[in-house]
């Protein structure tokens, strides 16, 4: 039970948080992205292709990627904007026993020079006892105008 925190062969972070009746949920540091999602049994809950790539700067394909600052092209940026191919800041709960993990983006400043708005998304994700999975998901403005910008946790 609570959170571990590895690297794959890729070099990726990888984070895992099981609750006290064995489900877990798996979430990359790579664009916060869940790739698994297990029942108190081991099955899967989440879908994932076999051909998904788990190498930078890729975007992995399945689960449940987040897309900021802009959903599909509906912006001045690239397909889901570029959280979903940054690395973010894992924090993990202070208490061991909690099934949490928040992770949190903000833009570089090469990101920045694209897309001008110094901004913080975090996503918490919990893993109840029951084995349901929450995200909840702040954006905080950094900046002084005001900030636009769309978000989509996608399938």
């Amino acid at each position: 039970m609570g959170v571990s925190v590895e690297t794959d062969e890729n070099q990726m972070k990888k984070v895992t948080v099981t609750n006290e009746k064995g489900a877990s949920v798996t979430v990359m540091a790579h664009g916060a992205h869940v790739v698994s999602w297990k029942n108190k049994d081991g099955d899967e809950l989440l879908f994932v292709s076999k051909e998904a790539v788990f190498k930078p700067p890729k975007a992995i394909r399945g689960g449940i990627p987040v897309c900021f600052p802009q959903f599909a092209d509906c912006g001045p940026l690239g397909q889901h904007g570029f959280a979903r191919n940054s690395e973010w800041a894992v924090y993990t709960p202070k208490d061991a026993q909690k099934s949490e993990v928040t992770l949190v983006f903000a833009p570089s400043e090469e990101q920045l020079k694209e897309w001008p708005h110094p901004c913080e998304l975090s996503l918490t994700i919990f893993l109840a006892p029951t084995g349901a999975l929450s995200i909840n998901t702040k954006v905080r403005n950094n900046g002084d105008k005001d900030l636009e910008f769309t978000y989509a946790l996608h399938t």
